[in-house]
């Protein structure tokens, strides 16, 4: 039959099986016999898969045999997790994903707050300084300014309109892609 004994002293731990995957956090001690491994950080190459191995001193499996023994092994399960590839908007870094332009906090009003880095696909190996004519709220979020529009939202080329007046470009608020004319 099955032995359950409500655990909350032993301890498990998740660790990677490659030099490129780091667990960040991986250790938790059993409440009531259930481990919780909430807020566990992976990092491994965006896009791939890797194996982890969770060990354990709760799954004793001599109980069975000899109900008696004072031993204490250790049990270990290995898994794999694929990791999500890098979105637009984002490049690796260090074997995670960074968003262009999340480490840039500037107020709304400050004119840097639409200069901030950019990438449009997951091809840029970095994150882009953003065009003249563009304003560029970091990610993949770029748009015209005020004189300029662009022919797609895939363009990263602004073209200055002949009649500027013509040309509304966007806003952070009202997004745009190819910015707006009257």
């Amino acid at each position: 039959g099955q032995v359950y004994r409500p655990d909350s002293t032993s301890k498990a731990t998740i660790k990677g099986q490659s030099a490129s995957t780091e667990v960040a956090d991986g250790t938790r001690r059993a409440s009531l016999g259930v481990y919780n491994f909430a807020n566990v950080t992976i990092s491994s190459t965006p896009g791939n898969s890797t194996s982890l191995q969770m060990t354990t001193t709760a799954i004793n499996l001599l109980i069975v045999d000899k109900p008696d023994t004072d031993q204490i092994p250790t049990t270990s399960l290995s898994f794999s997790v694929s990791m999500r590839k890098c979105e637009d908007g984002e490049v690796e870094r260090n074997n995670r994903c960074f968003r262009c332009g999340s480490d840039i906090h500037v107020p709304r009003d400050d004119p840097g707050f639409s200069r901030k880095p950019y990438s449009l696909t997951t091809d840029d190996e970095d994150c882009l300084d953003c065009p003249t004519g563009g304003q560029c709220w970091g990610g993949n979020d770029l748009a015209p300014q005020k004189g300029y529009w662009r022919i797609s939202a895939m363009s990263e080329l602004f073209i200055k309109c002949p009649n500027e007046e013509a040309c509304l470009g966007s806003s952070y608020e009202n997004q745009v892609a190819t910015g707006e004319c009257k």
